[in-house]
């Protein structure tokens, strides 16, 4: 079909399919493979909607003009030390880019079925993952000022890059939060202002109809794309009591979506902070297949997050503050970090999911063909090195 849709078009350079996430034993890699078989179209559809033929590629599972890609794409070497000079790391948006610039279309194909890849098994192990991205997205604010690219092509490496900055505007907005409000709370407590005037400025700094009126847009925004996937996948043909393991699978999916959300956040973070450090990233081996970690090794890896998570929750605590609330799902996530990360790489949490029949895809209910075959022959591989 790629091939076909190739020779239709003869200004195509790149079509980009969207692969579905298979092979998953891990209770993180099940998470992953769940939401992409669910919300991944909705993304998709709306992706390929506003960026046309000035498309983007994600460097695997697309067909490519091989001629023109040959003679647009090629590489430059960023000039500076490393990590913002060098090879850059996250190649393919500039790729996508260059080809555009050259004329060809770039396009991204939504419907096609028989695509598929194998995501990391760990949260730590997509960490790995996201450390290389996240320089090579840094690498694309050089990028940016090269002559002849589309704005499209602009867009997607600006909003790659916000895809790691937003973390520590995450956390500074948290923590200009508690500061204003110990601020606040500091001079309540010494008296050295009136309620009166205290109740008008902290109305002033904390403006609870807005706050709320945002925090509502924002959950609705995240919110929504899962919900209309949801309800997609409602609409489709489902085995019996299909519909309510639907459901189920979604609100735990959102659960541990919730608490991983900020140990991404202090994760990007730290990736941010060695970029700037000029530690490189390397080109390091991904790993595809469930691994446990030591325990010394999960502290070293959320020891800081565990302390900053308990530090928050016990000082609003002491203070017998409302704001502990509010903050609840950002501090459990990161109180919990170790065990969260932990699970996330368990088999046995994963196929007891997999045998309730939640957080199942298509391709776990009928194994297509290809799958079957490359299965067969990877485990002849492993027997043939042993």
């Amino acid at each position: 079909t790629l091939a076909r849709e190739m020779e239709a078009d003869g200004d195509l350079g790149i079509l980009q399919t969207l692969p579905r996430l298979i092979g998953g034993e891990t209770l993180y890699a099940r998470l992953q493979q769940y939401a992409n078989a669910n919300y991944g179209p909705i993304f998709a559809r709306g992706l390929s909607a506003w960026q046309g033929d000035d498309g983007n590629y994600w460097g695997h599972n697309a067909i490519i003009r091989l001629r023109a890609f040959a003679e647009s794409a090629g590489l430059p070497i960023m000039s500076g030390p490393r990590p913002f000079g060098g090879e850059i790391r996250s190649h393919d948006f500039v790729e996508a880019a260059l080809m555009r610039r050259a004329g060809w279309n770039v396009r991204m194909i939504t419907s096609l079925s028989g695509s598929w890849e194998e995501c990391p098994p760990t949260l730590l192990d997509a960490a790995v993952r996201d450390r290389r991205w996240a320089q090579g997205n840094v690498q694309h604010l050089g990028v940016l000022q090269a002559k002849g690219l589309c704005w499209p092509s602009r867009a997607h490496m600006v909003m790659g890059v916000m895809n790691y900055v937003i973390s520590p505007l995450w956390l500074a907005s948290v923590l200009v939060g508690l500061i204003l409000f110990s601020r606040i709370n500091l001079q309540l407590t010494t008296g050295s202002v009136s309620q009166a005037s205290m109740s008008l400025s902290a109305f002033q700094i904390f403006d609870s109809p807005r706050m709320i009126a945002l925090f509502a847009l924002t959950i609705s925004l995240l919110l929504l794309p899962k919900m209309l996937g949801l309800a997609v996948a409602m609409g489709q043909p489902q085995p019996r009591h299909g519909r309510l393991r639907l459901v189920i699978s979604a609100v735990i999916e959102q659960l541990f979506s919730i608490l991983h959300s900020p140990i991404v956040m202090s994760l990007h973070s730290r990736h941010l902070w060695e970029i700037i450090r000029g530690r490189d990233s390397g080109w390091p081996e991904q790993k595809r297949c469930g691994r446990s970690f030591p325990l010394a090794f999960l502290l070293r890896s959320h020891g800081s997050h565990t302390i900053i998570g308990l530090l928050t929750t016990a000082y609003l605590a002491w203070l017998s503050s409302p704001l502990l609330y509010w903050v609840l799902s950002l501090t459990l996530g990161l109180m919990f970090s170790v065990p969260l990360s932990a699970v996330s790489g368990s088999r046995q949490l994963g196929r007891g999911l997999a045998k309730l029949k939640l957080l199942i895809t298509r391709e776990e209910r009928e194994i297509p063909a290809i799958i079957q075959r490359y299965r067969q022959l990877k485990d002849l591989f492993r027997l043939n090195e042993i």
